[in-house]
């Protein structure tokens, strides 16, 4: 691979773009899969096949074989990894399809997990491998989870550290601040779960971090390990693999210069299709998913980011050709330079692609952002990727790109969620129908309060009743008046609607118990419908889970491959 070359876009014909409405799966045991996972296979094999591949070159290689190279090259270095975590050879020989996911290395929830083992058991029938991407490139924004306390009745929540807070950076350069915090997380969580009569899967998979963090105090790869281990023990693993290791690969050089040096035509296409989608879906916001890329001073940002270790930010990469140069910048200065990708002649892109790798020897983190992470993976490493809800409407985006810049249709993607309720306590029946049938019922008894009268009532009671439906009826004769001879000032009208709320007060007072009552059950209803946005929340980290309630959410994924 040693020339700059890639094929023009052949201007392919656009589904039109509409927009989408995915919805996440709210009840227990709920799963989102499109398409469908018994489809998964086939659409795997459709895209390892995609016959658009041999009408495009990147770097004057067909990206059929660019993509061969990259899935070798991704998978030596993810046994490697995977191997070193486990402690073990991995022993992973695939003939087929690779399925890819990718998550930050957080302590997710079930709806994120889930994808690992749809990833796997993907793989596993399509005598393929599953490859999941550690996003060790987002900034880590939190040190501690949430775990319920309370009761049935009053439940709530309370944050748990795994480590001592530190500044917020990117989950690389995390480490271990607090050794006895982080040694004694599993335990406090496994506590705070047994008000509950829980045993937390944390107490099979913690100890895996602990020892872990003996030999690595780094935060990403110490929870990354943990989880890679239970899923490995539980027969359920995938070659595992850091953004960082997939970001210095060969193939990943070659794919970045060879957008670097396309970086201005790359910017109209991606801002082009970024501002269709927040047309379609009525987003007003400018940084919302992502920012457009910016062209200032004869710079063009391109889709990277870049940092050096220590570094608690991160900054965009700016590109600016000079010559038979591209200058790298970490903003629009010559101040900002930090790079210099020489481009031989006749588009010789080598040396272009040793200096992006020197960039990154010399201590640089040249990384991806969002939608370019998911762009190369899918057009140049897998054969499937697994997103979940939110991914798969951003890379939305990301189709128009491949289809727009690369003039190929995309391949497909599978968008996969999954809902399980913490087994802390059986939900309350209320429904927020309930609050609207109460709270009619108050109004009503505000406006109409002889509708709720007994049929033995006091003289004066009837009296006041009676008052009012003449007031009515007369409110009514006055309003067929006014409708046939045009609007007319009345000071009699006036003097009605004065009454009317008068008689009204004077008559609720007959039901105060009624209407105490009333006021009791909707707090009591309201109180039950906000336990249950504990009880049955889909956002509790899946280490808090009992092992069999995780067991079930696989099975239930592995019945769905075959409905």
């Amino acid at each position: 691979m040693d020339q700059l070359q890639l094929s023009p876009p052949s201007d392919p014909v656009e589904i039109p773009w509409e927009r989408s409405q995915v919805r996440v799966p709210r009840e227990d045991g709920g799963l989102l899969a499109i398409p469908n996972l018994c489809d998964a296979p086939e659409a795997a094999v459709r895209n390892r096949e995609h016959r658009a591949y041999n009408g495009c070159q990147i770097l004057g290689v067909p990206l059929k074989q660019f993509r061969q190279h990259a899935c070798d090259e991704s998978l030596v270095a993810a046994e490697r990894y995977t191997s070193r975590i486990l402690g073990r050879d991995c022993g992973l020989s695939p003939a087929g399809p690779l399925i890819a996911t990718g998550h930050q290395p957080d302590l997710f929830h079930p709806g994120v997990w889930v994808k690992q083992y749809a990833a796997s058991e993907l793989a596993r029938r399509c005598n393929g491998v599953g490859l999941n991407l550690i996003v060790d490139s987002d900034m880590m924004r939190s040190h501690r989870i949430r775990v319920p306390v309370g009761t049935r009745n009053r439940p709530g929540a309370e944050w748990l550290p795994f480590d001592a807070q530190q500044a917020v950076g990117p989950w690389q350069d995390a480490r271990i601040v607090h050794s006895s915090t982080f040694e004694s997380f599993g335990s406090r969580v496994t506590q705070a779960m047994s008000r509950w009569d829980v045993t937390p899967v944390i107490a099979e998979l913690w100890p895996h971090a602990v020892a872990h963090s003996r030999v690595d105090s780094g935060l990403a790869e110490c929870l990354s390990a943990a989880r890679i281990q239970t899923e490995w023990n539980w027969g359920e693993g995938n070659l595992e693999l850091p953004l960082s290791g997939l970001c210095t690969t060969d193939s990943f050089l070659w794919f970045a210069v060879a957008l670097l040096d396309r970086a201005d035509e790359f910017r109209e296409t991606y801002n082009d299709a970024l501002n269709q989608y927040r047309a379609i879906n009525r987003i007003r916001s400018e940084s919302h998913p992502v920012p457009e890329l910016a062209h200032t001073d004869g710079w063009t940002e391109a889709p990277f980011m870049v940092w050096q270790s220590g570094d608690i930010r991160r900054s965009h990469v700016f590109v600016r050709r000079s010559g038979t140069e591209l200058l790298l910048a970490s903003g629009p200065e010559e101040a900002a330079i930090f790079g210099r990708l020489p481009l031989g002649p006749d588009g010789d892109a080598s040396d272009a692609v040793s200096a992006l790798r020197d960039v990154q020897s010399s201590g640089y983190r040249f990384r991806t952002r969002a939608l370019t992470t998911t762009l190369f993976t899918r057009l140049c490493l897998s054969d499937l990727f697994v997103h979940g809800i939110g991914g798969a409407k951003y890379d939305e985006i990301t189709d128009r790109i491949i289809k727009r810049f690369y003039g190929i249709d995309p391949p497909e993607f599978l968008t996969l969620s999954a809902t399980a309720w913490l087994p802390l306590a059986k939900p309350f029946s209320e429904t927020a129908d309930d609050v609207r049938r109460i709270r009619g019922m108050l109004r009503e008894l505000q406006h109409n309060p002889q509708r709720f009268l007994p049929s033995k009532r006091s003289e004066s009671v009837n009296s006041l009743v009676d008052e009012k439906q003449r007031l009515i009826a007369v409110q009514q004769s006055s309003d067929q008046t006014r409708h046939a001879d045009g609007p007319a000032f009345s000071h009699s009208g006036i003097g009605r609607y004065r009454r009317f709320p008068e008689i009204n007060r004077e008559l609720t007072k007959q039901l105060s118990k009624l209407q105490q009552r009333l006021i009791g059950e909707l707090a009591d209803v309201e109180q039950r419908l906000l336990a249950n946005t504990i009880l049955t929340g889909r956002e509790w980290s899946f280490c808090l889970y009992p092992a069999d309630r995780m067991h079930r959410m696989i099975a239930d994924l592995h019945a769905a491959f075959d409905a």
